[in-house]
């Protein structure tokens, strides 16, 4: 928890200074061209999201079709894997995402932008610290808003918002967004956007702050989890840790939200949170990370700590443990749950 909101705002804050100069000279070019700032932001939010999706889709969609990293593969079930009817709604869908729906959310949210008092677009390079903690915000803020929308959209009287998003039991990247626009509204756009709207943040903060969220969708739905790293070759595992601190991922989050997709039950956002409030006891139950992958044989045995074998502070008061136990206790807890076990007297 604490690298992530500590470590991570300082990578994006290097890159924020990073890329300052050629930002300021690509938006000079497009005012000098006569677009206007409102128009230049809702076009390249629409161009970061186009490209974000389109670059770590495919990347993940060529390493399926090339059988490459097969051992980060989770395993699926056949009747896991969407058929052509369902792959042809996931490309109109995409289609309305990306320039329909993206577009007139990003022309409506400028206004509430420059009422809230964003700078210019040509603005001034702010302090390091100043960036490292607008990133660190909208890190916590946009945890935790997604956490309590996705968990309140599992409720019975809201799970027709949700339920197109989990028509993919076997999650891939390209279906991280597959969802009603009132839910890419709820749940995706308002905790990030937000966010950066609430602390004045430069555009350029914005931009970097989504390209990053957006590659953590992605790869939580990709249905590849690069950990660990034991038993790789030296080079594989230079290439996956400089990946992670790149991307600033946490690969474990993919096997976490798989098993939400799979089981829809629990695992609504960081496990921080899911653990605090109570949501992460169907997981446990199954003995995390390491009953998780006995489950759904996956091929690398995984070192990262579940949780296992502590008291929950929420829900059920119970010992969790891995094995036989651990799988009787999953099998009697589904039977009582539906898609929205989040949802449980306490």
């Amino acid at each position: 928890m604490c690298i992530q909101y500590l470590l991570h705002p300082v990578q994006l804050t290097l890159i924020t200074m990073a890329v300052y100069s050629s930002y300021t000279t690509f938006v000079t070019w497009l005012l000098t061209l006569g677009f206007t700032e409102h128009m230049i932001f809702a076009m390249m939010i629409t161009l970061v999201h186009t490209a974000s999706y389109v670059v770590f889709g495919g990347s993940y969609l060529f390493i399926e079709r090339s059988g490459l990293l097969l051992e980060f593969k989770i395993k699926r079930e056949q009747y896991q894997e969407p058929d052509k009817l369902l792959l042809k709604e996931l490309f109109k869908d995409a289609m309305s995402l990306h320039f329909v729906q993206t577009p007139i959310f990003m022309a409506l949210y400028y206004p509430m932008y420059k009422y809230v008092g964003m700078p210019s677009l040509l603005f001034e390079l702010p302090t390091f610290f100043s960036l490292w903690s607008g990133f660190a915000f909208c890190g916590v803020v946009s945890d935790v808003g997604f956490y309590w929308t996705h968990r309140a959209i599992h409720h019975p009287a809201l799970y027709w918002i949700h339920k197109k998003h989990h028509e993919f039991t076997g999650t891939i990247s390209f279906a991280a967004e597959f969802a009603d626009p009132l839910e890419s509204l709820l749940e995706a756009i308002l905790p990030s956007m937000t966010a950066a709207m609430l602390m004045k943040s430069p555009f350029l903060v914005t931009l970097i702050w989504m390209s990053l969220r957006l590659s953590q969708v992605y790869e939580h739905h990709s249905g590849y989890c690069f950990y660990p790293l034991e038993k790789r070759s030296l080079a594989t595992k230079i290439v996956l840790v400089l990946r992670q601190i790149v991307f600033c991922q946490f690969p474990y989050n993919a096997m976490q939200h798989d098993h939400h997709h799979t089981a829809s039950q629990g695992n609504f956002g960081e496990p921080w949170l899911d653990w605090t409030f109570g949501t992460m006891d169907y997981w446990l139950a199954l003995g995390g990370i390491e009953g998780y992958c006995e489950k759904t044989g996956f091929v690398a045995e995984s070192a990262r700590p579940s949780f296992a074998g502590v008291k929950h502070c929420k829900g059920p008061k119970m010992q969790i443990s891995t094995g036989a136990k651990a799988r009787r206790l999953s099998r009697e807890l589904s039977k009582k749950a539906g898609p929205t076990s989040g949802w449980k007297a306490e």
